[in-house]
């Protein structure tokens, strides 16, 4: 009995060693990437366009500064695409729909509050403020005038 004993004790002294050491390596890897990022990457980098089409804004009065993608080679009915919410949204995920269609209608690609180029202040962003930014009369006076459809990809 006290041989089972001594070698559950032994395997817990084990598995305990090998928790400390898996927590100092990540905690030494996080550690390290923290100053690697704090001393040899350029967090000022310009924001490059998500999309090759001409690049506008409007101001809202509730939403703040909006950016968006237009392009209007082609006539018809305007359609407006709206990008999902998470953690790294913008107007980039609109792309292929946007390129999809500019040959054929005039597309707007909107980058909500707080994404992509659009104004990010300390606020509280809700779907009440990115509703402000779409049904505002910031965009062109066509989409607005022709109630033009709108596309977003948030399930």
């Amino acid at each position: 009995m006290q041989k089972q004993e001594r070698g559950s004790q032994n395997v817990a002294v084990a598995i305990g060693g090998g928790l400390a050491g898996i927590v100092a390596v990540v905690g030494g890897a996080a550690v390290g990437w923290g100053a690697y990022s704090a001393l040899s990457l350029d967090h000022q980098l310009p924001l490059e366009p998500a999309i090759a089409a001409e690049q506008r804004r409007f101001r809202s009065a509730t939403a703040g500064e909006i950016n968006y993608y237009v392009a209007r080679e082609a006539a018809g009915r305007p359609l407006v695409l709206v990008h999902s919410v998470n953690a790294a949204a913008s107007a980039y995920e609109m792309r292929p729909l946007f390129d999809a269609f500019r040959g054929h209608r005039p597309v707007y690609a909107l980058d909500l509050p707080g994404f992509g180029f659009s104004e990010r202040t300390d606020r509280d962003y809700s779907p009440a403020l990115y509703t402000a930014a779409l049904v505002q009369r910031g965009l062109d006076a066509s989409v607005v005038s022709r109630r033009a459809p709108c596309l977003d990809t948030s399930s």
